[in-house]
């Protein structure tokens, strides 16, 4: 992950966890410098378990510093088998889990384009950069602080 969160004690960048600085060893919170954090559940291939246990870490460090939205890379079983960490959190988000703590929830390949959507600047402009728009293997969540209108 590109660090995009800096130290509150001694300025160097640094990522969400370890949960202290490396640098300095503060504990304290980074500052965000993102307004939105793109999270692999795939990555090290992890069984469905492991992802949804670390995709809560990140939505609780996410909530903690305020971040608007999270973009979950879930991958949807291209290979013709697997999916099943993209069909185990849909399932999730549809039975309503993180109800409260996700505002609205929108799938990549139902995501046509970003401007139908209620977004800052600064959000719509960092996720322009994402492979997001038509990308069934993605969801996008808006955390309780944003609000998603079409």
């Amino acid at each position: 992950m590109t660090k995009l969160f800096c130290c509150s004690q001694c300025g160097n960048f640094r990522g969400l966890f370890p949960t202290y600085c490396e640098f300095c060893g503060s504990e304290e919170l980074p500052t965000a410098h993102t307004s939105y954090i793109k999270i692999d559940l795939e990555r090290g291939q992890p069984t469905v378990e492991e992802a949804i246990d670390f995709f809560e870490g990140y939505l609780i460090r996410a909530e903690e510093l305020k971040v608007r939205a999270l973009l979950v890379l879930h991958g949807y079983g291209s290979s013709g088998q697997g999916g099943y960490i993209r069909r185990r959190f849909r399932e999730l988000l549809l039975t309503n889990e993180w109800a409260n703590r996700v505002n609205e929830y929108i799938f990549g390949e139902e995501c046509k384009h970003l401007t139908g959507l209620k977004l800052s600047a600064l959000l719509r402009k960092e996720l322009n950069k994402e492979r997001f728009i038509n990308n069934p293997g993605c969801t996008l969540l808006l955390l309780k602080h944003i609000e998603l209108r079409f």
